[in-house]
């Protein structure tokens, strides 16, 4: 109705609000500047207020967390336990709680992820038996709060999802983020 000709936005709550200025980075997994307390405050300030405005335009967002997936992922460790912080906080707030135009994508483009067998990789069950464990711990802290919309990652830059067929991260409102770049990989 605005005339944007799209009918949704993604989010990036992008990590240059979140992250405490001081403290240089390398890449764009950056978690080790972040600041709990600046993501909240910019939360509020900027990205409900962001999302606010465009669903109140007609768009759908779909919210994405600061930064990016390290090369290497683990069910437990540091990044995961960042996901888990970021989507408590976000998925508790009274304005996008159950807000039927704003959506939930878990993280951005997981590479590999530590599989039951020890070993980093983006294929095959011991990886996506992780998966949906790392996964499904997200899903169920945003469900202790709310109903919105949550699309879930796969691996290899979001373009892995075949194990996600035996190893399914359960729930209601729940779809895949899938990275689709024409051209690469000979395609």
């Amino acid at each position: 109705s605005a005339g944007w000709r799209m009918d949704f936005v993604r989010m990036h709550m992008d990590p240059y609000w979140s992250n405490t200025p001081e403290v240089s980075v390398e890449g764009e997994n950056d978690i080790q500047a972040f600041s709990f307390e600046r993501f909240k405050r910019y939360l509020d300030e900027v990205f409900v207020p962001m999302a606010l405005y465009a669903v109140e335009k007609g768009l759908y967002v779909v919210m994405r967390p600061p930064g990016v997936c390290p090369k290497e992922t683990a069910v437990g460790e540091a990044y995961h336990q960042y996901l888990l912080k970021v989507w408590k906080q976000v998925a508790a707030h009274t304005k996008l709680k159950n807000n039927t135009g704003i959506m939930f994508e878990l993280a951005n483009e997981p590479v590999n992820i530590k599989g039951t067998d020890g070993t980093y990789g983006s294929t095959g069950d011991a990886c996506f038996t992780n998966m949906k464990i790392y996964f499904q711990a997200i899903v169920d802290k945003i469900r202790s709060h709310c109903n919105n919309i949550i699309w879930v990652p796969g691996l290899a830059y979001q373009s892995s999802y075949a194990g996600y067929a035996t190893h399914r991260v359960e729930g209601e409102n729940i779809g895949f983020a899938v990275h689709c770049y024409p051209g690469w990989y000979g395609s």
